[in-house]
């Protein structure tokens, strides 16, 4: 039976996700056997209150996993023989509801599916869940090969259990006490240090770092790093410290942005900006347009993350994206057990962000004088 699928309406999880991951299950235990008919699409949408293109992303999904079948006419069924599971990746994000690196961690899941793919293994199931016993039951219940921990937000009861497990454990984070075996994470030093050279290229002077805290008690050792990678290049560069300016709004108070914006502008002429967060970088964008301020005329701005969100605003949005593409190709290869180049220590691989040119940017004095 089907209709027994309980979703949950908010949190890290796509409802078509949740679908797709009970009916896998139901397979795998046998609940629906081998050429059983699924509940067609509006049917199946009626009965979980949720829109008929949800479902179809979900019995899409299964369908690549080789799972099920679309018969024209007849609907979806279940594979007369399914998949045989080779291997099985688990991504575990827990208490990331309202984390500020959650759109990073979504777009490194979506990367890391296709690359698993493209890779021709049979079945890759990822582990999403936000409630604490659901984790838990759900990492003893799988068979994984590997296990991606994206974030620290998460209890020692969780840490216990991910310890437990007979595979690869691989972090997408730095962190200390993290029970994981292996690590593939985004270079945020190096990452600071290019926006201190980007500025520097476009003939700054005076330069803000801007990095969010929040009184909730997010923690992210990556803004630290941005940071140090930031101040470290600029120090090297001898620009004195009375030109250097460090601003540390709260993300989650979006009153604390528009005094933020009020301190760029009186700090003076000749300003570049390194936001070592997108989200926080786009309404610093908005607020300083409220004062008068025109990007890149006036002053420069450079973010950190990757958020396609600014790629649509005018003027787009220059930052560093993470290297998605390349962490996902690790972490199939750490799975599949053929260690990629790079290793650093036991276990570590850092990979340098990526630059995503945007209009917030001045035109650094290379390429001015090229064009001249």
């Amino acid at each position: 039976m089907i209709n027994a699928i309980k979703l949950r309406r908010s949190g890290f999880d796509p409802l078509y996700v949740q679908i797709e991951e009970e009916i896998e299950r139901r397979i795998e235990r046998r609940d629906l056997q081998p050429g059983a008919f699924l509940p067609p699409e509006h049917r199946m949408a009626g009965m979980l209150k949720v829109h008929r293109n949800t479902v179809r992303a979900a019995y899409e999904r299964l369908k690549m996993k080789g799972l099920v079948v679309a018969e024209q006419g007849r609907g979806w069924r279940v594979a007369p023989t399914p998949a045989q599971r080779i291997m099985e990746i688990g991504f575990l994000a827990a208490g990331l509801q309202h984390h500020v690196a959650l759109p990073a961690y979504r777009r490194t899941l979506d990367a890391l599916t296709l690359e698993a793919h493209q890779r021709d293994l049979d079945v890759v199931s990822f582990l999403i869940c936000d409630n604490e016993e659901d984790i838990v039951r759900a990492l003893q219940r799988r068979r994984l090969s590997a296990l991606v921990v994206a974030g620290h937000v998460i209890s020692q009861k969780i840490w216990q259990a991910v310890m437990a497990l007979p595979c690869r454990r691989i972090a997408l984070d730095s962190y200390p006490d993290n029970p994981c075996t292996h690590y593939v994470i985004t270079d945020h030093r190096e990452g600071g240090r290019m926006a201190a050279e980007r500025l520097l290229e476009s003939g700054h002077d005076r330069f803000v770092l801007v990095m969010p805290y929040s009184e909730k008690g997010w923690v992210f050792r990556g803004f630290d790093e941005r940071r140090e990678g930031f101040l470290n290049a600029l120090h090297e560069a001898e620009v004195p410290s009375r030109h250097v300016l460090e601003l540390y709004p709260d993300v989650s108070n979006p009153a604390t942005i528009p005094p933020v914006a009020r301190q760029i502008v009186e700090f003076g002429e000749g300003v570049g900006v390194f936001c070592t967060l997108d989200r926080l970088a786009l309404r610093l964008i908005r607020c300083l347009q409220d004062l008068g301020k025109n990007l890149p005329d006036d002053l420069s701005l450079i973010g950190f993350d990757g958020d396609p969100e600014g790629q649509h605003q005018h003027p787009t949005l220059a930052t560093f994206a993470h290297p998605v593409q390349a962490i996902a190709r690790h972490v199939v290869d750490l799975t599949l057990s053929q260690p990629a180049n790079g290793l650093i220590g036991p276990g570590e691989i850092r990979i340098p962000p990526i630059f995503q040119p945007g209009e917030t940017l001045r035109e650094s004095r290379t390429a001015a004088a090229a064009g001249n």
